[in-house]
């Protein structure tokens, strides 16, 4: 997806929330981080354009948390099933 959008200068000081910038840091390789962080905050910026902050805020813990929550629950489940 490529969204053309006019930014302000306001705009591009809004960063994502920092603790799930910090938890991409923890769990993608170095190699792999800079692309995915462009296209997220590519897609948090224009959705904060749209939508406000709050919205764009929850997206993008959202986009970090539920693959996490679903990975640990995934996890959990195989290992469990493989001591029985």
């Amino acid at each position: 997806m490529v969204y053309l959008l006019k930014v302000s200068k306001t705009e591009l000081y809004i960063k994502p929330p920092k603790i799930a910038e910090w938890i991409i840091h923890l769990l993608v390789r170095s190699g792999n981080r800079q692309t995915l962080m462009g296209g997220l905050e590519e897609e948090y910026h224009y959705i904060c354009s749209e939508n406000g902050k709050f919205h764009a805020n929850l997206w993008y813990i959202g986009q970090i948390f539920n693959p996490l929550i679903n990975f640990i629950r995934s996890h959990t489940l195989w290992s469990g099933s493989l001591i029985l």
